[in-house]
């Protein structure tokens, strides 16, 4: 049997337990380790560092996960930092609220140490840690189109100063998009208006739908579809894998 191409999962929190908001990641996970052999850095949920090791536990079947701190909730200071880089550099803030030191040199430990196939990233919140892919294939799952809900919280925002800030992030963050979008292998949105949003800001962005609301036969049809799709965007034959994903998924669901 040919050893499992390698997967590197990056998430901006821990897809565990799974719910509302981690829910997308936690269904890739499990499919993903029925495949590949899985990485997983991922920053801490809000609020749940102190189970960060228990949650991850949880996960260990599925993938390698390690949980990195998220330098900014432990420190108002950095906070204010963090806000005024993006406002004086004009750099989306999740480009600061994301950077650890910690995070980059276990990144950089992995790049270097494991021949990855292929690179999933939870949205474009960890932008700031694409570059060290190099030629990776990367495939960027987007949660929502942050700039279109950046843009939504400035309307819907009272506050004067704080809307025009909020709408200078969406702007910020449109950039963003439209840089990496476009240059990623793949992205994989949630709805139809989704890949609308994705295709205008970034046209020559390659972009499929993939809903965590599907279910049954639909679901299952989906998945398969989807995994054999990162598996061709990791330059592996999908049909060498099958057989071993469905006794793998079978189990996982038994």
């Amino acid at each position: 049997m040919n050893p499992r191409p390698r997967l590197l999962f990056l998430s901006r929190r821990l897809p565990y337990p799974p719910d509302g908001a981690s829910m997308p990641s936690y269904l890739l996970l499990r499919l993903f380790g029925g495949a590949f052999d899985v990485t997983a850095l991922c920053f801490e949920r809000p609020g749940a560092a102190p189970a960060a090791s228990h949650d991850a536990r949880e996960l260990a079947g599925l993938a390698t996960i390690e949980v990195f701190a998220v330098p900014q909730r432990h420190s108002s200071l950095r906070y204010l930092w963090d806000h005024l880089r993006s406002a004086a550099l004009r750099r989306v803030y999740k480009t600061y609220l994301y950077q650890s030191r910690a995070f980059e040199r276990r990144l950089a430990d992995v790049l270097s140490s494991t021949p990855i196939d292929i690179v999933s990233v939870d949205g474009l919140d960890l932008v700031r840690y694409l570059p060290a892919c190099g030629d990776i294939p990367i495939v960027c799952v987007h949660h929502d189109i942050q700039s279109a809900a950046l843009a939504r919280r400035a309307c819907s925002e009272k506050n004067e100063w704080r809307s025009a800030y909020l709408r200078h992030q969406a702007g910020l963050m449109e950039d963003a998009e439209r840089e990496w979008c476009g240059r990623v292998a793949l992205n994989i949105v949630q709805s139809e208006a989704d890949r609308r949003l994705v295709e205008r800001i970034a046209p020559c962005s390659r972009v499929i739908v993939m809903t965590s609301g599907d279910s049954g036969t639909d679901w299952q049809v989906r998945t398969n579809e989807l995994l054999a799709t990162f598996l061709t965007v990791a330059n592996v034959d999908p049909s060498d894998s099958l057989s071993e994903i469905e006794t793998v998924r079978t189990a996982h669901a038994s």
